[in-house]
């Protein structure tokens, strides 16, 4: 009887830790299938808010190319000619609907309307920006049946569509959004049920899995942001059937795990998006690390390296988007996009010393490519930068078709172009190939130049490299200078090195770079 009562003892026990089993695998479940809808929701949020942006851009594009194109007329205001200019201009851009000239505050004609025997008289802007002023969405005073958006400069005044966003906005009936400046001070145009409480929002962090989702998305060069807000998100939405077919799935919490996977993929497609339109639209920029003598300290060049602040303020850092525009096909725009911008930036310098020298990180593929030389002469002719001031950087491990490869690389050498082997030793090439190369120098990577001098195998591989390099005929210059023991002991065993890094300079923007 003992017996017995042990075993149905352990039959109750068994029973409940099976029933404690099975209720944590469908709170699991239920919990990661919350947190894959969550992200979800936040993935489509993210991306209506991007396209939203995108319109409110093209619309702001559009209106200030306009003014400032209905300004620069020579014609009389508000005569025939001028009419039939401002008519050109306003079916020349998508999202005007009419433009006219304003005085003392009233409007005296516009392209559709023609000359206005009865001038209205503007009502205050609800915004000054510079030299615009705005008026959100509100009767055109000329006919007041019609409702939009109206901006202002000089004597110029503009229409906009009053549809220009289209469907873009609407996203569902959860969803509440609003264009408003980056101070949140003034709404342009707002819809949805809870518009009103949006400025005062912020964005929720990423492990947020509340019932409420958030996104922020501004403009670099206007003062405009995107915000929009959409509640019900994950489970609060979800139907009664679709809750308790979850909880028919307690114990596969693999699932759960899966569509954990799922939202990280399109995490990563919505950065990879993100990328490809800040590169199409020029979005990225460009900071200079000086190179200089180690013997003397003296300033030699400059290396340009491109970075990417997204519109939130974070940094991504370069050793991601840069491998990830080349996975995804990008790699030769962003090469010409930091070329563009690098020289542009870059020339005034280079032409005041001619002494110094720009350093340009490419790849194997940006060499073989024969429009790209033709694009990088191009550039260095448009601003003036003589081939001389520009090394070509590329890395030991860039050895895919390597006889077209060190072909392409002659080519451009005659031309006056200099080239260095960046990140040296870390590679895989034969000295035989690195001496087929018509190279200037070889950079040596800084986890041996911040080993060098010690008792470690990395430290005690720096002064054989340096051999190599003069076997190879070859400057040396060293990447990762941080302390001056490090920049003395470089010194000691390359007494012409060029060393890169903290200690002789930081990356800063063109406006910052030193002069000696």
């Amino acid at each position: 009887m003992h017996r017995r009562f042990k075993t149905a003892q352990s039959l109750n026990g068994s029973g409940i830790f099976a029933a404690a089993v099975v209720a944590g695998s469908i709170l699991l479940t239920l919990l990661l299938a919350h947190a894959a809808w969550v992200q979800g929701d936040r993935h489509r949020l993210e991306r209506h808010v991007d396209r939203l942006l995108e319109a409110t851009r093209l619309v702001a594009t559009q209106s200030t190319r306009a003014l400032n194109d209905s300004l620069r007329l020579t014609t009389a205001r508000c005569s025939a000619d001028d009419l039939t200019e401002l008519r050109v201009l306003a079916f020349q851009s998508q999202h005007i609907r009419d433009i006219g000239r304003v005085e003392d505050g009233r409007v005296l004609c516009t392209a559709a309307w023609g000359v206005l025997p009865h001038p209205p008289m503007l009502p205050e802007p609800t915004r000054h920006a510079t030299a615009y002023r705005f008026w959100s969405v509100g009767s055109t005073l000329v006919d007041r049946r019609i409702s939009t958006d109206m901006v202002a400069a000089g004597d110029a005044i503009l229409f906009v569509a009053p549809d220009w966003f289209g469907d873009i906005a609407r996203l569902d009936p959860r969803t509440s959004s609003i264009v408003t400046t980056r101070d949140r001070r003034h709404v342009m145009r707002a819809w949805g049920s809870e518009a009103t409480i949006l400025p005062g929002a912020r964005e929720e962090p990423w492990h947020d899995l509340g019932s409420a989702r958030v996104q922020l998305a501004c403009d670099d060069d206007y003062d405009l942001c995107v915000m929009a807000r959409t509640r019900g998100s994950g489970l609060a939405d979800a139907s009664l059937q679709s809750v308790l077919g979850l909880c028919l799935l307690g114990g596969l919490a693999g699932m759960g795990i899966n569509s954990m996977m799922g939202a990280s993929r399109r995490r990563r497609a919505s950065l990879e998006a993100r990328l490809a339109r800040v590169i199409r639209t020029d979005r990225l920029h460009m900071v200079y690390q000086p190179l200089r003598r180690l013997s003397d300290r003296g300033l030699v060049g400059f290396e340009a390296l491109v970075r990417w602040t997204t519109s939130s303020g974070d940094d991504v850092p370069p050793e991601v988007f840069v491998r990830m525009a080349e996975q995804t096909g990008l790699g030769r725009a962003l090469a010409r996009q930091v070329v563009a911008k690098a020289f542009a930036e870059m020339a005034p310098t280079l032409q005041r010393d001619s002494g110094l020298y720009l350093g340009i990180n490419l790849t194997a593929e940006d060499l073989l490519d024969m429009r790209f030389h033709d694009y990088l002469d191009a550039q260095a002719a448009l601003h003036g930068i003589a081939a001389a001031s520009i090394v070509l950087e590329i890395t030991e491990r860039s050895t895919a078709m390597r006889d077209d490869l060190v072909r392409n690389i002659h080519l451009l050498r005659a031309k006056g172009y200099r080239f260095y082997i960046d990140d040296f030793g870390t590679g895989y090439s034969s000295l035989d190939y690195l001496a087929a190369l018509p190279l200037d120098a070889v950079k040596i990577d800084k986890l041996f130049t911040q080993a060098a001098g010690s008792d470690s195998v990395v430290g005690q591989i720096f002064e054989p490299m340096c051999t190599m390099a003069h076997a190879l005929r070859v400057g040396i210059v060293v990447e990762g200078v941080e302390t001056e023991q490090q920049a003395e002991h470089v010194c000691r065993l390359a007494p012409q090195a060029i060393g890169q890094g903290w200690l002789l300079g930081r990356p800063v923007a063109v406006q910052d770079l030193p002069t000696t």
